[in-house]
């Protein structure tokens, strides 16, 4: 949880200095660049890291050879986009040094394959530490120096990509400082065939995944320009910042966590309502917020320059909320072997997917495209909560004071924020509405406190056990009283 927020934390501030400096086309070219990449990336990735996770066995017999061969694969990928990026450019409407961008797109897919594949190591065994610093130390790197670039070198969408560079460059040399065994390159590629049983239904889903979280972009980009997809993409990378460091934090621990205690449904359970909790506890507030007063954020924070971005900034927040749900059950699953439900709950948004976007951006361009990616989200939540319950096995009333909790504090931010609103005091709108901010947010956790006393569980509960384990909080504290 402190790596995934720390993350946010950084590029946060970053991109509240970069705001002012470059605009958003910048942001519209580096989007297009890294999708590009990434797409092609998973599309040719076969998911043998997650196997690796996933299994309870020794895992060094496979690491050199998924190492040797998502290297090669990498390579080949570099030479593709940069041969073809001329093309996806004219496609993209990108000129000039964007088009050269394009073409050295590849690079960055690329340069974290070099990274050292032992790291697998620090999340099998669950090494959240030396994780927390890995990834701290690139977030910083990939933050300093794209506002470095941008000031002192070019303000541009380079400053933008610079700064991917230094992030993996980072990346690869802690990897080997943390590990200090070096892989070897071994073109013995038939043992991967063992991985392919699991992966495949990984590789499936993860592919799917991705399309769908990007295809609305990817249709900005095509239909609007740079410009546009720059409002568009920011929009929904600050709406999910709330939604991001729970899930992020999730994936990249839940499947090793959650795959100790595969044989242990109870353990598989308490897990997975700790899960909501969390994001219960930090995801909703900041959705809340951003509904309410997004405007407000916007206007002090980022200046007039991106004031576009409020509305499908609000309808990407209302979205989620949703989302934040989702991306729970996906690690539960793949601990358990069944990475199949995954595919399926990805198949089904695909199929969801195109007709709804499609009316959206038709009757409403880019706002309507907003619009269709949030329902689709709506229905994906529910087809996970039917697929998930027959496996997880919890009863509704596990989660009676989890949602009473959230039900509540919710209430009552969103009914003083109405009654705040007409309070006017001859100070700036905008001070007004930071101040606005830090009663709801007090509200809020003072609420979710009180109903944690009522019921004995719930957010603040799993909050406080999890600063015990941590050893943040004394554990003769009784959390109760």
């Amino acid at each position: 949880m402190l790596d995934a927020l720390s993350q946010k934390f950084i590029s946060i501030i970053a991109f509240l200095v970069l705001a002012r400096i470059l605009v958003p086309d910048d942001y519209g070219v580096i989007a297009l660049v890294v999708m590009v990449g990434n797409l092609l990336d998973q599309l040719t990735n076969f998911m043998f890291g997650d196997a690796l996770l996933q299994r309870k066995d020794s895992i060094e017999k496979y690491l050199d050879a998924c190492w040797t061969f998502d290297l090669a694969r990498a390579l080949i990928l570099t030479v593709l986009i940069y041969f073809c990026g001329g093309f996806l450019a004219d496609f993209f409407h990108m000129q000039g040094g964007q088009a050269l961008m394009m073409r050295l797109g590849g690079v960055l897919v690329l340069m974290p394959y070099f990274c050292n594949s032992r790291q697998a190591y620090f999340f099998k065994d669950l090494n959240f530490r030396i994780i927390f610093y890995r990834n701290l130390f690139a977030q910083l790197a990939l933050s300093i120096a794209t506002v470095a670039f941008a000031l002192f070198i070019n303000a541009s969408a380079w400053a933008l990509f610079a700064g991917y560079i230094a992030q993996s460059l980072v990346g690869i040399t802690l990897s080997y400082v943390f590990y200090p065994v070096k892989p070897r390159l071994d073109f013995h590629f038939g043992k991967l065939r063992e991985l392919v049983s699991y992966s495949k239904w990984v590789y499936a889903q993860s592919f799917l995944a991705l399309l769908f979280s990007q295809i609305d972009k990817l249709t900005v980009g095509r239909m609007l320009n740079t410009q546009r997809l720059g409002l568009y993409s920011k929009s929904k990378d600050l709406a999910s910042m709330s939604s991001g460091m729970i899930t992020s934090m999730i994936r990249k621990i839940g499947l090793p966590a959650f795959s100790k205690v595969q044989d242990r449904l109870d353990k598989i359970q308490e897990g997975f309502i700790k899960s909501v909790d969390l994001t219960i506890l930090v995801s909703l507030p900041l959705i809340l917020f951003l509904i309410a007063e997004g405007g407000t954020l916007v206007s002090v924070l980022l200046g007039p320059k991106w004031l576009a971005l409020v509305v499908p900034l609000k309808i990407f927040a209302f979205g989620n909320l949703f989302l934040s749900f989702m991306g729970i059950a996906n690690p539960v699953l793949g601990a358990l072997g069944r990475p199949d439900i995954n595919f399926k709950t990805s198949a089904f948004q695909a199929l969801l997917s195109i007709p709804l976007m499609c009316l959206g951006y038709y009757f409403f361009g880019a706002n309507g495209l907003a619009v269709g990616v949030v329902i689709v989200w709506f229905f994906v939540l529910l087809f996970i909560v039917y697929t998930t319950r027959p496996i997880l096995k919890i009863g509704k009333k596990a989660f009676i004071p989890s949602l009473v909790s959230a039900a509540i504090a919710t209430a009552v931010a969103m009914l003083s924020d109405l009654v705040l609103r007409q309070i006017h005091v001859g100070l700036d709108d905008r001070i007004l509405g930071i101040g606005r901010l830090a009663i709801l947010g007090l509200l809020y956790f003072i609420v979710l406190y009180v109903v944690s006393r009522r019921f004995k569980q719930g957010p603040w509960s799993t909050f406080l056990s999890i600063l015990k384990e941590l050893h943040l909080l004394s554990a003769r504290i009784n959390v109760l009283n």
